[in-house]
């Protein structure tokens, strides 16, 4: 799963997320929107960050949105968003 959004940023300052078990709450109605982040882990510190997209990956629609289940190997995002 893809998350990203403004409401991650308390939750990284206080480093309390990444977290090693977590739940996400959302909506079923149209924008799928945020309810709740249930942390029921440990913190996880990150291993890297990635760069953001770039305004052509966005022209060409190769960007990933808070929620989207991803069906690619992490490694595989790690080297797409690093090295472009």
């Amino acid at each position: 799963m893809f998350l990203q959004g403004q409401y991650f940023d308390e939750l990284q300052y206080s480093r309390k997320f990444p977290n090693t078990k977590f739940e996400i709450v959302r909506t079923e109605l149209t924008f799928n929107e945020l309810i709740d982040i249930k942390l029921l882990g440990e913190y996880l510190k990150p291993e890297k960050k990635l760069k953001a997209f770039t305004k052509e990956q966005f022209e060409n629609n190769e960007v990933h949105y808070d929620g989207d289940l991803l069906k690619i190997p992490i490694e595989q995002i790690k080297y797409k968003r690093c090295w472009q």
